[in-house]
Formats: structure tokens, C-alpha cells, sequence
């Protein structure tokens, strides 16, 4: 039981669904480290998956907003969100 070709078609898991769900992860970041792999990009995904699957550094109490603020200014390139991270 619990196989890829099990059930009626329409409900059965394609061998990408497969993969996806024996990845510990979000079905999204899962799915884009499968294409990373397929499309022979997987090592700057890696990156981009370990930074959307963690809880963003710079989220602040609502009272201290300001101070937070200029914080993350300091690690700002106005480039990308991702390089803040990084």
C-alpha cells in the first residue's frame, strides 16, 4: 500500500510528486530543488532554499520597530532581499 501508482489516475502521484514528498520541506522549495537538480542549478538553489525556509532574522516586536530598522540598514545593499540575509 501507499505506492505512486496506486488509487484512480487522476489521484496518483507523478514521479516528481514522488521525490517531493520524501523531502522533508514546503511542497515549493521542494519542488525547486527537484528542477535545481534536473536543470543542473542545484547548488545556488540550495542556497536560495535555505535562505526562504528559515524565519526572516530581522522581524521585530511591533515597540521596537524603529531600532530594528536601523539595524538592518546597516546589513542593506538595496540589491536583494536574500543578500540582506546573507
Amino acid at each position: 500500500g501507499g505506492g505512486a501508482a496506486e488509487g484512480p489516475p487522476n489521484e496518483r502521484l507523478t514521479p516528481l510528486g514522488a521525490v517531493m514528498g520524501q523531502l522533508p520541506m514546503d511542497v515549493r522549495l521542494a519542488k525547486m530543488l527537484a528542477f535545481g537538480a534536473l536543470f543542473d542549478c542545484l547548488p545556488p538553489l540550495l542556497t536560495i532554499v535555505a535562505l526562504m525556509s528559515c524565519e526572516d532574522p530581522f522581524l521585530s516586536p511591533p515597540d521596537r520597530r524603529e531600532d530594528a530598522n536601523r539595524s538592518r540598514q546597516v546589513f542593506s545593499n538595496n540589491q536583494c532581499a536574500f543578500m540582506t540575509k546573507v
